[in-house]
């Protein structure tokens, strides 16, 4: 009898074991899924007649963004939640919403809006983690001098924008000899923010290889800006 009791304490001590060590395995398993989803993402909608870039930066431990880089609409608030590999989100802004899968270095699943479905594949970028802090490549990419011009009706002004996020930043207007205004460039992610406050100029974009893309902004108008690096 004393045996039979010991055995059956140990079998159960193993079952317990088992549960336990499943247990962690799983919650092992959702923080490493979760980890992997967090960073930025890219992909391109494609439609009869056009396609539609975007790119969703997923943090699930704080504030998820998606931008439309073609549409100079960036930082959505996006809503993302995720279960196992199923991932989910909304930008309740533009009425839009997508469900799929996280399959290694790519979501795959279908955007939805207007009662409308489409495909859509989102690739990680290399480096990306949803935060400049997370990212130590990100600054090194956006260092360096940067070239655009602005085009408005009547004419155009060519602007030179020096970017060093570990020191200081100015901005060079070379056709009105205005060159070393001091510029507050900020990163996070693959969005980049800039202000030159000497003339009350503002611009935010996304770094998209070897351009800076987005809107200049400037005593309450608002202009397309590309700077390419140099």
């Amino acid at each position: 009898m004393r045996i039979s009791i010991l055995l059956t304490v140990k079998r159960l001590s193993l079952v317990l074991f088992i549960a336990l060590s499943s247990a962690a395995y799983s919650q092992n398993s959702v923080v490493l899924a979760q980890s992997n989803a967090n960073g930025d993402w890219a992909g391109t909608l494609t439609f009869p007649g056009g396609s539609l870039p975007l790119v969703l930066h997923i943090n699930l431990s704080g504030a998820s963004t998606m931008d439309s880089p073609s549409q100079n609409a960036n930082g959505m608030p996006t809503n993302v939640t995720m279960n196992g590999s199923n991932i989910q989100f909304t930008v309740p802004s533009v009425g839009a919403s997508f469900k799929g899968t996280l399959q290694g270095a790519e979501i795959k699943g279908t955007f939805s809006q207007n009662g409308g479905n489409l495909p859509l594949t989102l690739t990680k970028q290399s480096g990306g983690s949803g935060s400049a802090g997370n990212n130590p490549s990100a600054p090194g990419k956006a260092d360096g001098d940067w070239a655009g011009t602005l085009t408005f009706p009547g004419g155009s002004l060519p602007l030179v924008l020096h970017i060093n996020l570990s020191g200081a930043s100015t901005m060079d207007s070379p056709s009105q000899n205005a060159n070393g205004m001091p510029t507050n460039v900020t990163m996070n992610g693959s969005k980049i923010q800039f202000t030159v406050p000497s003339v009350g100029a503002s611009f935010k974009g996304m770094l998209q290889g070897a351009e800076i893309k987005g809107t200049f902004s400037q005593n309450g108008g608002n202009l397309p800006l590309t700077l390419t690096k140099q």
